[in-house]
């Protein structure tokens, strides 16, 4: 019986998540984030694929994961091409079994040209063979070259439209049949220029066809900054859909058509960048004014950056349109005048995120919507301020207890941009949620022992990010006297805690060296601390921190303790 090296006898998932680690470890906290960055060549998964077979296998699966296509118009340089895998390079290597998502960028004006010359990207893809693979498409439309120039005047003249539709139509067909099971479909209209002339009007005539390259069954969706026609929405199947996203768009009622139209069918609804009047017209009924339209599927709602405001003429669902949903995220106001969406949402919403204002606030409270057990089955919350509305007292303290009493079932409790300064009273309110696993509160300031009591009271939390203050017994700028120090380690010596890693985002303290003291103090009375991180405004003040931290673990009343071998102490965030 052969024997294998350790490394070759681990399976195959192992590998995977190893690698994938190398790339970049994932976040702590869990997000929906979903911005556009093209990915570009792995370079750090070169050495694996050389190791053994086992090893290039699950490797190459990720390298080879996503390639582009693009005009020679829009390559700036041979870095782009070094930066990038190309669909050629997939084909060369005869790796394109494990390619799953590719990257078209479309020369507008290349329409306007013959399409049998053999030079385009329909020939690239009529050669690629078998892209069956393929479940992700992504179209970027552009008329742009290169960085920064543009070819949108022309003395040319009009282009013949005729032409131009034939040679879409004839690319859709291409794009269909090298990519069969391409469910996925995301179109980026890229505008840098204002459109002129000739490149306006092959703009307006590509656009005008693009349910030919999107085709008739896409199952998810993402439009960013594109404009829709009638014809396009009535092109897509009402059944097939499951996901849509709506970017960089203020939302026309095509747009909003859409998404009623699928209302049915959708899983998964993103809105970033429209209005809040879009929002709500998504959820009344087309049929009756006064009806709400319910999503039976949807699952996760996502809206962000909206424009314009909650106003008492705006029609808001009468009804929860969303008796399914699990996910809710609302970044910059909350567009539903009405908190119907919430109230529904007590007994099925398990991922909360709203950024809240004080008029949202105030509703809430006045329907108890955020009441004490409230929620049944709610697992993360994260309820705060956006940055530009930042607020300190009775809002804060409120939102609060809101955050930490809402659901005893919850294991993740944000509060971004709220600040208190007086933790006192709230301390207790930590411990309603005996589930909480990860505590990100780092602009609420606790002393010494109700950071303690907090990490005590909470018994599953493992990551804590919190603000910091002096000690109370500590009045000057020295460090705090070896008696002091004993009588911590004797008052908490029976304490124990879950925490293996505590950020500290926030300090007020009347010395670097104090805070220092501090946080030693806190590692060495609770034992389970592996990982002490500061992340300060000022790269300075992290600096003399950590240096006070090394010079407060020598003190005598630290000796033989833990401190040197167990706990690491770094700079950073902690999430």
């Amino acid at each position: 019986m052969p024997v294998y090296p350790p490394a070759q006898a681990l399976p195959l998932l192992v590998l995977e998540a190893i690698f994938r680690h190398v790339l970049s470890a994932p976040p702590a906290i869990p997000t929906l984030e979903c911005d556009r960055n093209p990915p570009t060549k792995q370079v750090a998964l070169l050495p694996i694929m050389s190791q053994c077979r086992a090893w290039r296998s699950v490797a190459a699966a990720i390298f080879y994961r996503s390639a582009k296509m693009w005009p020679e118009q829009l390559v700036a340089s041979d870095s782009h091409k070094k930066k990038h895998l190309s669909l050629s390079d997939i084909i060369a290597t005869g790796t394109h079994c494990y390619l799953r998502e590719l990257i078209i960028h479309v020369y507008i004006p290349d329409f306007a040209k013959s399409w049998e010359a053999g030079q385009n990207l329909g020939a690239t893809l009529s050669g690629s063979g078998d892209l069956g693979s393929v479940s992700r498409l992504e179209l970027t439309i552009t008329a742009d070259v290169g960085l920064g120039h543009s070819c949108a005047q022309s003395n040319e003249g009009e282009p013949d439209r005729e032409l131009v539709d034939k040679n879409v139509k004839i690319f859709a067909k291409q794009i269909r049949h090298a990519l069969p099971n391409a469910q996925s479909v995301s179109v980026y209209h890229s505008v840098r220029y204002p459109r002129l002339g000739t490149a306006k009007f092959e703009d307006e005539c590509v656009l005008s066809n693009m349910d030919q390259l999107v085709g008739p069954n896409p199952v998810r969706l993402s439009l960013d900054r594109m404009p829709i026609t009638k014809q396009f929405v009535n092109g897509l199947s009402e059944t097939t859909l499951r996901s849509i996203t709506i970017s960089m768009h203020t939302g026309t009622q095509q747009h909003v058509e859409l998404v009623r139209r699928n209302a049915a069918s959708l899983e998964r609804l993103r809105i970033n960048r429209s209005t809040h009047f879009s929002v709500i017209k998504m959820t009344c009924d087309s049929r009756d004014r006064n009806s709400t339209l319910v999503y039976p599927r949807l699952e996760c709602l996502h809206i962000s950056m909206l424009t314009g405001s909650r106003g008492a003429n705006m029609r808001n669902p009468l009804a929860d349109p969303f008796p399914r949903l699990h996910t809710l995220i609302s970044r910059g106001y909350f567009p539903f005048r009405t908190p119907g969406v919430l109230v529904g949402g007590k007994s099925h919403i398990r991922h909360l995120d709203i950024d809240m204002d004080a008029g949202l606030q105030v509703m809430l409270k006045d329907c108890n919507a955020f009441d004490k057990g409230a929620f049944s089955k709610l697992q993360y919350v994260s309820l705060g301020w956006a940055t530009s509305g930042a607020v300190w007292g009775d809002y804060s303290e409120q939102l609060c207890q809101m955050s930490t009493e809402m659901c005893a079932q919850t294991r993740v409790v944000r509060m971004p941009n709220t600040h208190i300064r007086h933790m006192a009273k709230l301390t207790p309110t930590f411990e309603y949620a005996r589930q909480l696993e990860i505590l990100d509160v780092p602009h609420c300031e606790f002393t010494i022992d109700q950071c303690i009591a907090m990490l005590c009271g909470c018994p599953r939390l493992i990551k804590a990010n919190v603000g910091l203050i002096e000690l109370s017994s500590v009045t000057d700028k020295r460090m705090p006297p070896v008696e002091v120090l004993q009588e911590y380690q004797e008052k908490y010596k029976a304490c124990t805690s879950g925490v293996r890693a505590l950020g500290i985002r926030n300090t007020r303290f009347g010395s670097a060296r104090q805070a220092g003291e501090c946080l030693v103090l806190l590692a060495d009375i609770l034992p389970s601390i592996k990982r002490v991180t500061v992340s300060l405004s000022s790269k300075r003040s992290v600096s003399k921190i950590l240096r006070a931290i090394t010079l407060a673990s020598k003190r005598p009343v630290y000796k033989g303790h833990r401190l040197h071998k167990e706990v690491e102490f770094s700079s950073g965030h902690c999430w």
